[in-house]
């Protein structure tokens, strides 16, 4: 399945999606920034969520930051 086509990602396929590392959306799920389940060790992330958290990052100025480290998106 194409990832266009799912609607819950893992946290690599949301960093490809939205152009961030597997890492940052870890943290970004740690911290509740992005709203995602855990499954065991394993973050699952309704695609609607991680496309809210960019459009509320597109109205405020386009900063990715976790608490390691700022990511522009500029």
């Amino acid at each position: 399945m194409e990832l266009k086509e799912k609607f819950v990602l893992t946290p690599k396929e949301c960093g490809a999606y939205l152009g961030i590392s597997e890492c940052a959306v870890r943290t970004l799920c740690k911290e509740g920034k992005i709203k995602a389940a855990r499954s065991g060790q394993n973050w699952k992330i309704p695609k609607p969520y991680a496309e809210e958290y960019i459009m509320k990052l597109a109205e405020t100025g386009g900063r990715i930051e976790t608490m390691t480290k700022v990511i522009d998106m500029t």
